[in-house]
């Protein structure tokens, strides 16, 4: 076990500044729900390579901040990180989420890239149901980040990898206290996607592009 505070990039990125602190001065668990699981379950279902729920980790400070992709695909020159999103209603996704899916895979793609230690490993909640444990190289690498939400997928591409890093390490570490964890918030809620939208882009992939 590394020694170090450890902390969910997931969390981190999905919650408040305020709700993360809660949580650790609490010592709770953010719960794991039914729809989270039958959500991993369709992801693992749709992955086409073994590298599955695959971990990386980002030493800051006393920092230890956690990261898997849904599905990595790899060849000799690059490194395909995917983040599939089960999407379970017939309505359009609401702007928000899907912004918020977006951003989450250009900072763990960001985090990928700026790490020094580039070994991806089985995230151990993976290996605990079973699953083997495996470790993927990326240094090297060329990394490319996918989403994909139900039948639409779409490239990220990140502009900035440094300023991505930087504004969440600058989160983990507010979430320590309350005073630093509301300051954070009053600041960036609800804004943190257009804060970093410089730091990012994306495009949908066509039907051509697909096949291909």
């Amino acid at each position: 076990m590394m020694n170090g505070i450890h902390l969910s990039l997931s969390q981190l990125l999905k919650q408040t500044a305020m709700q993360n602190c809660y949580l650790r001065k609490k010592k709770q668990e953010k719960p794991v729900t039914e729809a989270m699981v039958k959500g991993n379950e369709i992801a693992h279902a749709k992955s086409e390579s073994k590298y599955i729920e695959m971990r990386g980790t980002y030493h800051h400070r006393h920092l230890l901040i956690h990261y898997a992709f849904d599905e990595v695909t790899v060849n000799d020159v690059s490194a395909m990180l995917i983040e599939h999103k089960n999407i379970t209603s017939d309505r359009p996704v609401e702007m928000w989420y899907f912004e918020s899916c977006v951003l989450q895979t250009a900072v763990y793609q960001a985090f990928a890239h700026v790490n020094e230690d580039k070994m991806l490993q089985t995230a151990t909640f993976f290996t605990d149901q079973g699953n083997p444990r495996l470790e993927l190289d990326i240094t090297n690498k060329y990394l490319n980040s996918q989403l994909q939400m139900g039948d639409k997928n779409y490239t990220v591409q990140v502009r900035d990898h440094k300023r991505l890093v930087e504004f969440y390490c600058e989160k983990a570490l507010a979430t320590f206290e309350w005073d630093s964890a509301r300051a954070f918030d009053a600041k960036y809620r609800r804004k943190e996607y257009e804060t970093l939208l410089d730091c990012l882009s994306f495009k949908p992939i066509s039907n051509e592009e697909k096949a291909a």
